[in-house]
């Protein structure tokens, strides 16, 4: 291939364009080391959300399980979404009772208030992406005790009840 002369245009064009490519990439290296700045202050903001809920200092306990099995997950998964983290740990603390979630919104009974009802009945439900609108009520209108059971869904049959006022049902039959 026959080599081509640079002209001093065309070699003062393609300077300005290596110029104009050096400081994209500064650009894009600034970005970066922001990312990994934010990613590295969102996990300890993660790891103070997760000793609030659990109730423990994890920073404290640095050779407590807990600890570990979040060093792990991102270990794991350089790039830890919030669905694979919500996943492991619904499988590491999830559930609190025998069988699968359906399992147990099926062997869900209330014993107490409406109030603790709804509780236990939220924590599980929780646990299920996408519970369609009728499979919920099922559910939950099946642990109520009878006689607010009967009430709740004599009001039900009058209409449509999406979930908040389903709830907002059922609280008012007990406090009659």
């Amino acid at each position: 291939m026959p080599s081509k002369k640079v002209t001093p245009a065309a070699f003062t064009k393609m300077e300005s364009r290596v110029e104009s490519l050096e400081g994209e990439i500064s650009e894009i290296r600034s970005t970066l080391i922001g990312v990994q700045n934010t990613v590295k202050e969102n996990h300890a903001s993660l790891i103070a959300m997760l000793e609030k809920c659990l109730g423990k200092s994890l920073a404290s306990e640095e050779e407590g399980s807990t600890i570990h099995f979040f060093n792990s997950l991102i270990g794991e998964d350089e790039v830890l979404t919030w669905e694979s983290l919500k996943e492991a740990l619904m499988e590491r603390y999830g559930g609190h009772g025998e069988g699968d979630v359906y399992e147990q919104l099926t062997d869900l009974k209330q014993e107490g208030t409406v109030e603790e009802y709804i509780t236990e009945f939220e924590y599980l439900i929780a646990q299920i992406p996408k519970l369609p609108e009728k499979q919920f009520c099922g559910y939950f209108l099946h642990g109520l005790k009878s006689e607010i059971r009967g009430k709740v869904r004599s009001l039900a049959a009058m209409g449509e009840m999406n979930r908040t006022k389903l709830l907002q049902v059922t609280r008012a039959v007990e406090r009659e």
